[in-house]
């Protein structure tokens, strides 16, 4: 009988560490909602830390799809807010530089995704679509 408990032991053990069964959009989302920082579009300029990235972008939006590899990588080294379009965010058809933007009244995008760099609570830098915010990704990391 002794034996017999020897033997079944590990395989509970081993059936016990089996993964679990979830869809690739649910394995995904409980990956990322671990290592995501989230903020709400008015409390984008307002963050404690210095320098940080801040990424608006929406969940049916095949380009931020796309994007999302960029910014994970982009994530691994530096500190990205996500900031998932709403409709209190602001659209202009016309871009205007934005550079030292330091009031979220001011602050617009053209469309998603959109990457702003903020430093010291103003807008350094923003990068507007797939090939700016790949190009950019590419180019720190």
């Amino acid at each position: 009988m002794k034996n017999f408990f020897l033997f079944l032991l590990p395989l509970l053990f081993v059936s016990s560490c089996s993964p679990i069964n979830v869809s690739k959009s649910e394995s995904h989302n409980m990956i990322s909602s671990n290592i995501k920082k989230c903020c709400e579009w008015n409390e984008m300029l307002n963050q404690e830390e210095n320098e940080y990235y801040a990424y608006i972008y929406s969940e049916t939006c095949g380009f931020c799809c796309k994007a999302e590899t960029y910014i994970e990588k982009l994530n691994e080294e530096f500190l990205v807010y996500y900031v998932l379009f709403s409709e209190s965010i602001p659209i202009k058809s016309e871009r205007e530089n934005l550079q030292g933007v330091d009031d979220i009244n001011s602050l617009f995008i053209l469309g998603t995704p959109t990457l702003f760099k903020i430093v010291h609570k103003k807008v350094e830098k923003c990068y507007v679509g797939l090939n700016e915010i790949q190009d950019h990704v590419k180019e720190v990391v």
